[in-house]
């Protein structure tokens, strides 16, 4: 992923949505920006977070 795509990634999110992000472990946020998924909401990556942490 280059660091546009991450970009992309983040500026989508709310302000909300960006701290609960920065709150992840490291290995949850860098799987997240490799998938390359658009985040439309905090429940949405709340339930990214989640099933990243329980298939590690």
């Amino acid at each position: 992923m280059n660091s546009n795509d991450a970009y992309a990634i983040l500026s989508n999110m709310d302000e909300k949505t960006k701290q609960y992000f920065d709150s992840l472990p490291g290995y949850v946020k860098e799987t997240i920006m490799q998938t390359g998924v658009e985040i439309k909401s905090q429940d949405e990556l709340r339930q990214l977070a989640e099933n990243i942490e329980n298939n590690k």
